[in-house]
């Protein structure tokens, strides 16, 4: 089964490397339109976190602490998108809970 779990992860990580490819032409070709950036990273670095969640237990465990950061990075670059949709700038509140968040769930 942890073989399964492993394979699943790299399989999932190659899928979020294609749509990464494909949303960096895209972003490239319509970057004067106001593509945002922020769509693209977050793919590539939740490829990344797919990718080292899947070879973690085959190398070194380091890679589970690589992955959880870059998923956490990859949602907060999310959270910039759907920002940069709305067209509203961050409150000072919201900008500390954004910032605040990721090293208290990386403390538990």
């Amino acid at each position: 089964m942890e073989l399964a779990n492993q394979i699943f992860f790299i399989v999932f990580s190659l899928i979020g490397l294609g749509l990464f490819l494909s949303s960096l032409y895209q972003y490239r070709a319509n970057r004067t339109s106001g593509f945002s950036i922020y769509y693209p990273l977050s793919l590539g670095i939740f490829s990344l976190s797919s990718f080292s969640f899947g070879i973690a237990l085959w190398t070194h465990k380091l890679f589970l602490t690589i992955a959880n950061t870059s998923f956490i990075v990859s949602i907060l670059l999310l959270v910039f998108l759907y920002r940069s949709w709305n067209q509203r700038p961050f409150t000072k509140l919201q900008t500390l809970l954004l910032w605040g968040n990721p090293p208290i769930f990386n403390l538990s």
